[in-house]
């Protein structure tokens, strides 16, 4: 959430993390849809394609971007709503579902992207994750190993030229390649402090939050070069520090 809004300037409603009397820890973010007495309509895409709840993963990202072409007013939203699951491919954001994405109105029946609201990185916890929650097309499978060409339909689907996408992908790809590793020291930072340990090894250590962000972050370099998406960007030499150390081919 950090990231989407302080380095890529997403639309990001304050959030945070509290403590709650017991162990449990929350996560809260500010409503948006209510200002200075005004209710502002929302509604998620599961709603607009009349999909329940327990069935928010079995629609395709091709019959979401069909609604969200209808619903979102202009090209701008369209777009935002591209880049935004293009920024939830590049963290492995796996639970992105119908109910993770929707549209607020904005007055004269004309909605926007709703402000991010619960953006995470499931491949941050579980490295072979999803790399997002639906599938390209229907039926459902493991939406994994996407590449340039499929967003390149999505953008197509919403009127967005292969050249704006591939603008803005690069431009948020670099910032993703060069920002992240700063997000990353301060969580070690952090750590010092307030130690975050994660995940017990076989030998009976662990790997704090710190690291598992760091692995994260480098398989999906790999991927990106695996699956031509660096060189389609022409992001060889940004990423070539990380692409020419051996050693984290095999990060696990």
């Amino acid at each position: 959430m950090s990231f989407a809004k302080n380095e890529l300037g997403f639309d990001v409603p304050y959030s945070g993390i509290i403590k709650a009397k017991d162990i449990d820890f929350h996560y809260i973010t500010k409503r948006y849809d209510r200002i200075n007495g005004l209710k502002y309509n929302q509604v998620d895409f599961a709603q607009v394609l009349n999909v329940q709840s327990d069935d928010k993963y079995k629609s395709s990202s091709e019959e979401l971007f069909h609604a969200i072409n209808i619903k979102l007013s202009s090209s701008d939203a369209k777009l935002e709503a591209l880049m935004f699951y293009y920024y939830s491919y590049l963290i492995k954001h796996a639970d992105l579902h119908l109910k993770n994405i929707g549209a607020l109105e904005i007055g004269m029946k004309k909605y926007i992207l709703t402000p991010l609201y619960d953006v995470i990185s499931v491949g941050v916890y579980n490295g072979d994750s999803w790399d997002l929650g639906l599938s390209l097309k229907k039926p459902p499978k493991k939406p994994k190993n996407w590449n340039i060409q499929d967003f390149y339909k999505l953008a197509k689907i919403v009127a967005i030229s292969q050249h704006s996408f591939k603008k803005e992908a690069r431009s948020m790809t670099k910032i993703f390649i060069t920002k992240m590793p700063q997000y990353i020291d301060k969580l070690r930072e952090f750590e010092k402090t307030y130690p975050l340990d994660m995940q017990q090894t076989r030998v009976g250590s662990y790997k704090s939050f710190s690291q598992r962000v760091e692995n994260m972050y480098k398989e999906k370099i790999i991927q990106l070069k695996k699956l031509g998406i660096i060189q389609e960007l022409n992001l060889i030499d940004i990423a070539g520090g990380l692409l020419n150390r051996e050693h984290i081919s095999d990060s696990k």
